[in-house]
């Protein structure tokens, strides 16, 4: 957080660096912000006229494969927006089979 507030509003950092906050409190405050993300996403995505997926699968340095699910859409103003909508990290390697399995179970 003071590394945030050093960015921010480096004139205040001494303030930042007296607040303390537990665990709890910030793995809430995460979780509130990942909701707010994915509301923001379902939004921009339901004015989408088009759109489409684009599915990315990389490896990580300790060797866990990772799906990556994009979606980009125009709106009716010809508005492109392209966002990270998912990540799934892959216990098997990368099939089709497993990809279509990641879809199906996360109602995608």
């Amino acid at each position: 957080m003071e590394a945030a507030s050093e960015i921010v509003c480096p004139a205040q950092k001494q303030l930042f660096s007296k607040l303390s906050l537990s665990g709890v409190t910030v793995a809430r405050r995460i979780e509130e912000l990942g909701t707010d993300i994915k509301s923001i996403l379902k939004e921009r995505i339901s004015k989408f006229i088009f759109y489409l997926l684009a599915l990315d699968e990389s490896t990580d340095l300790s060797v866990t494969a990772q799906l990556a699910i994009f979606v980009q859409g125009i709106d009716s103003n010809f508005n492109i927006n392209k966002e990270l909508a998912t990540l799934f990290l892959l216990k098997d390697r990368t099939k089709s089979c497993n990809i279509f399995k990641i879809g199906n179970n996360n109602n995608l």
